[in-house]
């Protein structure tokens, strides 16, 4: 548990809310957590960033 929110908080200082990838990751820590609506809202995030048209 330690871990994950080490992650977690590896995760925000990077600036994972540009990139989808990073998103998927923190999303699945966050599952881990048992924080699934936030894992759910990074999803969604992560779902309309690879939609945008280049």
């Amino acid at each position: 548990m330690d871990q994950a929110l080490e992650d977690l908080e590896k995760a925000s200082q990077v600036g994972c809310y540009k990139s989808a990838e990073a998103l998927l990751q923190r999303a699945i820590v966050l599952t881990e957590l048992n924080r699934h609506k936030a894992a759910i809202e990074d999803l969604k995030k992560a779902l309309t960033l690879t939609d945008k048209p280049s």
